[in-house]
């Protein structure tokens, strides 16, 4: 039989100087975050799926109120032709009226100098005496 030694409990008596008091709390590092394998998780495919889908709708939102605004436009200058058609109708017409008329008027004049090229000074003469005294 081999030799046994009755086990005795430590001394829990310590010398005052050897005791550490208020020792500084140094904090453990972070592990560094492992790199994970290549097959991502159902949460991360689902996680990506929603930001794809997020992100898409915000685009989406910025086209639509692009072409929101594009048709506004249209329809604004649209409406605005229709309150005033005869406006732009009426500036047309009258500059091709004044057209047809000093036309009109120098062929007139053209043929009655040719005609009787005296009937002219009494016209120009009843021109006249019609304007106001001061001019």
């Amino acid at each position: 039989m081999s030799q046994t030694e009755k086990w005795h409990a430590p001394s829990m008596t310590a010398d005052p100087n050897k005791v550490i008091r208020n020792r500084a709390v140094v904090p453990e590092p972070k592990p560094e975050p492992r790199q994970r394998s290549g097959i991502p998780t159902a949460d991360e495919i689902e996680q990506w799926r929603k930001d794809a889908h997020d992100e898409g709708y915000q685009e989406g939102l910025k086209l639509a109120a692009a072409q929101a605004m594009a048709t506004q436009k249209r329809l604004q200058k649209l409406i605005d032709f229709f309150e005033h058609p005869l406006k732009s109708l009426n500036e047309e017409v009258e500059q091709q009226l004044s057209l047809v008329v000093v036309t009109l008027a120098q062929q007139l004049v053209r043929r009655e100098l040719k005609i009787e090229p005296g009937e002219i000074i009494g016209l120009i003469r009843d021109s006249v005496e019609l304007l106001p005294s001061n001019a």
